[in-house]
């Protein structure tokens, strides 16, 4: 399976990030997140440590819909958000309860500077 690319629009360095949503379907059909384990994490780079991040184990992430196949990042206040300036890659990753592990979601976010500080 090949993942998704999702850019995130930019985003000033300060500011609160006011979280996002993915509704994930796979041959047109909803995926079923029930009871699976889904981590979401900024980096510089695949091997550095996470700028940010949101997990369903600390309730960061919460699954919605009929279906249990959306995904919705909690929002991210301006302190959490005073991260360095520059791109930043993520992936979504989901262990689903079966033991299965798939990424649906990659992209990027550009942090920018903001003026006033």
């Amino acid at each position: 399976m090949t993942p998704g690319t999702y850019k995130f629009p930019p985003h000033r360095r300060g500011d609160t990030f006011n979280g996002h949503m993915f509704e994930i379907t796979q041959n047109d059909l909803p995926v079923d997140f029930t009871d699976a384990e889904i981590i979401i994490q900024f980096k510089s780079t695949a091997a550095s440590k996470p700028v940010l991040q949101w997990l369903t184990s600390d309730g960061s992430i919460t699954i919605s819909g009929a279906e249990n196949n959306i995904i919705n990042m909690a929002p991210k206040t301006g302190e959490q958000m005073q991260i360095n300036r520059g791109v930043y890659k993520y992936d979504l990753q989901v262990i689903h309860a079966n033991g299965i592990t798939n990424t649906y979601v990659e992209g990027t976010i550009e942090i920018v500077n903001d003026i006033s500080r």
